[in-house]
């Protein structure tokens, strides 16, 4: 599917780019609630810029932000939780739209990443993720690329949920999952232990090849490929710690084989 081969009507596609670009009334908070999130989504969005501005990057295996996947295939971006800040910093404004929940902090998260040009797509896993999966769907058919976080929101930590692989068996589009790891970064005690990268930090962006699904998949290629991708993450993931313990020498590992 190219971005020419779009399947949803243009007014479908215009109003669904208002839907995910534009702030979600928050008439269901009180006003105090309302204002800590709009407060809250500014400060976030100001510590990334800040942090994000000092950061240096380096590739791996892809040529641009889309690792290797030409520009006119949407494409469904994965990665770990604890990851979200670097990726925001790194992926901003390519109009990415991002599964969200349908939550006061998920509410936060969706307005501070629409402040860097991404969609939001306010559902999960375990609340409105249904609806969500087929709102996504509808990007990707209107020519959008998505990403989860793919163990989120509320783990098991460094455990794929299904969505992604769903989403790519509905829509026939590619799976690109990647790895961005900061080399100096603060830990928190959070069930992801979330990682805010430091001032001036190097950040490593590591991609892998893209995961396909067909959509005639039966039940047993789909657990086929659920596996695949909790494989190639995580090989990812061992990949990028080495690189910090290494200061920076990449030490490519092979990929597990499928």
């Amino acid at each position: 599917m190219s971005r020419e081969a779009k399947t949803l009507s243009k007014e479908r596609a215009d109003n669904l780019r208002k839907q995910v670009y534009s702030s979600a009334p928050l008439d269901q908070y009180p006003k105090k609630k309302q204002l800590s999130i709009r407060f809250a989504a500014f400060l976030s969005y100001l510590l990334v810029y800040l942090i994000g501005c000092t950061m240096r990057w380096q590739m791996f295996r892809g040529n641009d932000r889309r690792g290797n996947i030409a520009s006119d295939q949407p494409l469904i971006y994965v990665f770990w939780h604890n990851r979200i800040l670097p990726a925001t910093w790194f992926f901003r404004n390519l109009g990415i739209v991002v599964m969200t929940s349908q939550s006061y902090d998920g509410e936060i998260i969706a307005r501070m990443i629409q402040l860097f040009g991404y969609g939001a797509s306010r559902g999960s896993t375990t609340k409105g993720g249904s609806k969500s999966l087929r709102e996504m769907a509808s990007c990707l058919q209107a020519g959008f690329d998505v990403a989860f976080t793919i163990d989120g929101p509320k783990g098991p930590i460094y455990q794929a949920k299904p969505g992604a692989i769903q989403l790519a068996k509905l829509t026939g589009c590619p799976i690109l999952p990647v790895c961005q790891t900061p080399m100096n970064y603060w830990e928190l005690k959070s069930w992801d232990r979330f990682r805010i990268p430091k001032f001036f930090s190097r950040g490593l962006i590591a991609y892998a090849k893209p995961i396909y699904v067909s959509r005639d998949s039966d039940e047993q290629e789909v657990l086929a490929k659920q596996n695949e991708l909790q494989s190639v993450l995580e090989w990812l993931h061992q990949e990028s710690e080495e690189w910090i313990k290494t200061s920076g020498q990449v030490v490519e590992r092979e990929c597990p084989k499928f």
